[in-house]
C-alpha cells in the first residue's frame, strides 16, 4: 500500500461512517416524528370522543372535519366525527349515513366503520339497520366499552327493545375497562321504561341511583350530572335539576347543550327564584355568544333564550346576524321556522285565539306583558333581511312539498299586501304560492289574496 492510498482509504471510511451517522439520525428523526404524530392522533381522538359524550356536537363536527384531513388514516377519529355530525340538532343524518357507508364499503373489516354506521342510523328517523350494524361492530370488538355502549344505545332508541338494555349492560359490565357510559345508558333505559312505557317508581329510582353511582366512580362524567338534572327539572323539581345541570356545564363549558339545559332549568323555576338567578343566566348567554361566532346552531339557542327572557331586540338582532352570515342550510331554516312561528302566532294563523273566549298574550316569545298590536309586531318582525331570506327560500324550494313554505308565503303576503312598492309579479307569485302550499282554511287565504289582486287589477281572471 503506497502512501497516496492511505489517505484515500481514510477519506472513504470517513464518508461511509458519516453517511451511516446521517442515515441513523434521519431514521431516528422519522421515528420521532412518527411517535409524535401517533401521540397527537391519540390525544385528538380522545378529545373528539370526549366532546361527543359531552354533547358538544357542533364543535366536534367543525373540529373533526379538520382533524380527519390531518389524520386521514384514522378510522376511529373519523367515526367520532361522523357520530357527532349525525346528531339531530345539526341535521346531518343523511351526510353521516353516507360517510359511514363509505367507510364500511371501503374497509368492511374495520369495526369503526360499523360503529359509525350504527350511530348514524340510530338518529331520527331511526332505522332497524342500526341494530344490525351495532351487532356486527360488537362481534369485531366484543370487549371495547364504546362498542358495548353503541349496542346498548341502539337497543334503547329502537324503543321496542329498550327493556333489553339493563340485562345487556349487567352481562357485559365487567368486560369493559371504562364502565361509566355503560352505566349511564342503563340509567337512561330504566328512566325511559319507568316514565314513557309504563310508570314505575322502582325503575325511576334505580335510574337515579345508577347515575349517583356513576358520579361516585367517575366524578367528571358529564352525563352522570347532565341527565339527572334534565330528569329533575322536567319532572317538576327545577331547583334540584338546576344545580346538577350547572355542574355538568362546569365539566363541559363549551357544550351548547349543557348551557341550553341550564337555561331551561332556570325557565322552569318559580318567578321569585328566577330573579336571583337571572343575572347569572344573562352573563352565561353573553359569554357563550362571545365564543360561538363560528357555531351558528349555538347562536340559534342563545337567540331563543333571549326571546324567552323578553329581550326581543337582542333575539331579532342575533337571528338577523345568523341569516346574514349563514344563509344556507339547516340553521337558516331553523331561524326562519322560529321567526315564522312567532308571526303565525301574532296573526293567529292557526286559529288558536279565535277559539278562545278572550285573546291572551302570545307569551314570553313576544317579550311583552300585553299583546302588541299586529301592525307593530309585523313591522318589527318582517325586517328587510327576513323578507330577503324568505324570498330566497321560496325561490329555491317552491317545487318541493315543504311545510315551511306554508308559513313563508303567508308571511310574505302580510308584508306585501299594503306595500305599493311590491310589484304585481311578486304579489301574484305570493298568492299562487299560498294556493299551492296552503295552511288551514285554503279558501280563506286564497280569497284574501284574490281581493288584494283584484284591488290592484292584477290577474283578474285568477282573482275571480
Amino acid at each position: 500500500m503506497n502512501q497516496r492510498t492511505v489517505p484515500i482509504l481514510r477519506w472513504t471510511f470517513g464518508v461511509v461512517a458519516l453517511g451511516a451517522v446521517v442515515l441513523a439520525v434521519a431514521a431516528a428523526g422519522r421515528k420521532a416524528l412518527e411517535v409524535h404524530r401517533s401521540s397527537e392522533l391519540h390525544a385528538q381522538t380522545k378529545r373528539l370522543r370526549a366532546m361527543y359524550f359531552a354533547e358538544d356536537f357542533e364543535r366536534a363536527t367543525s373540529e373533526g372535519a379538520q382533524l380527519i384531513r390531518r389524520f386521514p388514516e384514522s378510522s376511529e377519529l373519523r367515526a367520532w366525527y361522523i357520530l357527532s355530525m349525525g346528531r339531530p340538532v345539526l341535521g346531518g343524518r343523511e351526510h353521516a349515513v353516507e360517510a359511514a357507508r363509505a367507510m364500511t364499503t371501503a374497509h368492511p373489516s374495520d369495526p369503526w366503520g360499523w360503529l359509525a354506521l350504527a350511530g348514524a342510523l340510530s338518529q331520527a328517523p331511526i332505522s332497524d339497520e342500526a341494530l344490525v350494524a351495532s351487532e356486527k361492530a360488537l362481534t369485531m370488538m366484543p370487549h371495547h366499552p364504546d362498542f358495548l355502549w353503541m349496542r346498548a344505545w341502539t337497543l334503547l332508541v329502537s324503543v321496542d327493545r329498550a327493556g333489553e338494555v339493563p340485562p345487556f349492560v349487567d352481562a357485559h359490565l365487567n368486560d369493559a375497562k371504562n364502565q361509566a357510559e355503560l352505566l349511564v345508558v342503563k340509567a337512561q333505559a330504566l328512566e325511559f321504561l319507568g316514565t314513557q312505557v309504563r310508570h314505575d317508581d322502582g325503575k325511576i329510582a334505580a335510574a337515579y341511583a345508577i347515575l349517583d353511582e356513576t358520579r361516585r366512580i367517575e366524578p367528571t362524567n358529564f352525563h352522570a350530572h347532565y341527565l339527572p338534572g334534565l330528569y329533575l327539572y322536567r319532572s317538576g323539581e327545577p331547583e334540584k335539576g338546576l344545580e346538577l345541570v350547572k355542574q355538568a356545564m362546569a365539566l363541559a363549558p363549551d357544550s351548547t347543550m349543557a348551557h341550553r339545559e341550564y337555561w331551561r332549568a332556570f325557565n322552569a323555576l318559580e318567578p321569585s327564584r328566577q330573579s336571583s338567578e337571572r343575572a347569572a343566566v344573562l352573563a352565561d348567554l353573553g359569554s357563550l355568544e362571545a365564543k360561538s361566532s363560528l357555531h351558528p346552531w349555538a347562536l340559534t339557542q342563545i337567540a331563543d333564550q333571549y326571546g324567552v327572557l323578553g329581550l326581543r331586540d337582542k333575539q331579532v338582532e342575533l337571528e338577523e346576524r345568523i341569516l346574514k352570515e349563514y344563509p344556507e342550510g339547516q340553521v337558516a331554516r331553523l331561524v326562519l321556522h322560529n321567526r315564522l312561528k312567532r308571526l303565525a302566532d301574532a296573526i293567529d294563523l292557526y286559529g288558536i285565539h279565535k277559539r278562545q273566549e278572550a285573546r291572551k298574550p302570545v307569551g314570553p316569545l313576544l317579550g311583552e306583558s300585553e299583546m302588541e298590536s299586529i301592525d307593530v309586531l309585523l313591522k318589527r318582525e318582517l325586517t328587510d333581511s327576513l323578507k330577503r331570506s324568505l324570498w330566497d327560500y321560496v325561490n329555491q324550494h317552491d317545487s318541493q312539498d315543504d311545510w315551511l313554505l306554508e308559513n313563508a308565503y303567508v308571511a310574505l303576503f302580510f308584508s306585501a299586501k299594503d306595500d305599493p312598492t311590491v310589484g304585481g309579479d311578486k304579489l301574484l307569485k305570493i298568492v299562487r304560492g299560498m294556493a299551492a302550499h296552503p295552511w288551514g282554511d285554503l279558501s280563506t287565504d286564497v280569497a284574501r289574496g284574490a281581493r288584494v289582486l283584484a284591488d290592484r287589477g292584477i290577474a283578474l281572471n285568477e282573482a275571480e
